[in-house]
């Protein structure tokens, strides 16, 4: 693996700064779409009570000790999943950079308010 970043390393050092730049630009457009993609998977998952099937207490704990990710993008993430259940537009948002998910999960509690008082 670092084999391969060092030759990123130097492939990134040759390109100019608007090739730079444009590069990381797509970077951005594919960590969101999967971000995206990971929360629909979590959603369903969460739905199918998959986590507890694989032997983890909650989707919570999958999430850190399944996935390796940080405690601290878990509860985002989760609430965001299950939030886009009844709003599946926020994936759509999410995924072409309209909304970052921490103005999603901000969000989530006044889309669920208002739905209920519908």
């Amino acid at each position: 693996m670092f084999e391969q970043f060092t030759s990123y390393s130097t492939k990134l050092e040759r390109l100019s700064d608007d090739e730079l730049h444009r590069s990381a630009e797509k970077l951005v457009l594919v960590e969101n779409m999967s971000i995206a993609k990971l929360i629909a998977h979590l959603a369903e998952m969460s739905s199918r009570k998959t986590a507890l099937r694989l032997g983890y207490k909650s989707l919570y704990e999958y999430c850190i000790a399944g996935l390796n990710l940080s405690e601290g993008a878990v509860p985002a993430r989760i609430h965001v999943a299950n939030v886009s259940r009844r709003f599946p537009q926020l994936l759509v948002a999410l995924a072409e950079s309209r909304i970052s998910l921490t103005v999603t999960a901000l969000l989530a509690p006044t889309l669920l308010r208002t739905m209920s008082t519908s």
